[in-house]
């Protein structure tokens, strides 16, 4: 037991460090420490109920209330350990249907769970523990230490030690799955650029056929500055996908957060101008249609807004493609 004890012990000291640093940055409104940590959480738990979980972000980016499953359970990891947060995330879950496929639904806490009021979980239609369902940082060490085998244990352990050192050893395979990723990355945000492009091309037809303002001059030079930002998050990708053969294991890890933000961003971005775009083009059609209506003036302030979000969205990804930029 000496062994298992001294494999636990080193692995509580890691997790609590992390969770330390994740728990600072929160505070800061900084998630990149957290970032990388879902992949990690995701094969611990595969070995903790010895399933094979598969991440819910591979096909959904930022999956709406989990974000791996395996078997008949569903886990989200989180670094919100807000009781807010978990509650929004079983309101989801349930009324998108999700427990008729994954009956059971876990919490990965990134931190010590809080104490949570039993009644504010209760209005679900599918079975939910607080308890047994919220897996806190202490809650992770007795699963770890209930494991069946040193082995077992020793595989936790490694594992930690990969995800939370900089300057852990890249295989061929990791390389191979990052470029893959990278690509396939490179390929939507193209997409993103083109169909931004069209927007703007149906958006400059409407502001000069309805006469253009200088509320539609803001919103359309809003559009030209986020098309702008896709086709440089597309050549980072271009430079990013080159230098990932080449890159230590440090700047890999580095690429591979950067990697991430920049194609969240960018998706968050395209989310808002498909739901902005349509309204504008509906207002300048009725500004030429109905003079002096005051929905004209309320709707291209919202667009004026959505285009500021679009920006502030945008921000991490124009960070990253300025630190990826050769």
């Amino acid at each position: 037991m000496t062994k298992n004890n001294d494999l636990l012990k080193e692995f509580i000291s890691l997790v609590d460090a992390k969770y330390m640093n994740v728990e600072s940055a929160n505070k800061l409104n900084l998630t990149d420490e957290a970032v990388g940590l879902e992949s990690w959480a995701r094969e611990i738990a595969g070995i903790i109920w010895k399933i094979k979980f598969t991440s819910s972000n591979l096909f959904v980016a930022n999956a709406d209330s989990f974000d791996m499953s395996g078997g008949d359970m569903a886990i989200q990891v989180t670094s919100d350990l807000s009781s807010t947060k978990i509650k929004s995330s079983i309101k989801t879950f349930d009324e998108k249907a999700h427990h008729k496929k994954f009956p059971k639904l876990y919490f990965f806490l990134l931190g010590e769970r809080p104490k949570y009021q039993e009644e504010t979980f209760k209005e679900v239609s599918f079975p939910f523990d607080k308890d047994k369902n919220i897996i806190g940082k202490t809650q992770l060490y007795r699963h770890v230490q209930a494991l069946d085998n040193v082995i077992e244990l020793e595989n936790v352990l490694e594992i930690t030690q990969n995800y939370f050192s900089d300057y852990r050893n890249v295989t061929m395979f990791d390389r191979y799955t990052l470029a893959k990723d990278a690509t396939g990355y490179k390929q939507e945000i193209i997409v993103m650029m083109e169909r931004s492009q069209e927007a703007l091309l149906e958006a400059e037809r409407h502001a000069m056929k309805f006469e253009m303002s200088n509320d539609d001059a803001v919103f359309l030079d809003g559009l030209k500055k986020t098309v702008g930002i896709f086709a440089s998050a597309n050549r980072s990708f271009t430079h990013l996908i080159n230098k990932i053969q080449s890159a230590s294991p440090a700047e890999l890890s580095a690429l591979s957060r950067l990697m991430l933000d920049t194609y969240v961003a960018c998706l968050d971005g395209e989310t808002i101008l498909k739901a902005l775009l349509p309204r504008i083009l509906r207002t300048w059609h009725l500004a030429g249609t109905i003079a002096g209506l005051e929905k004209n003036q309320l709707d291209i302030r919202n667009g004026e807004a959505g285009i500021a979000k679009v920006q502030q969205e945008l921000d991490t990804a124009e960070f990253a493609i300025r630190f990826l930029s050769p």
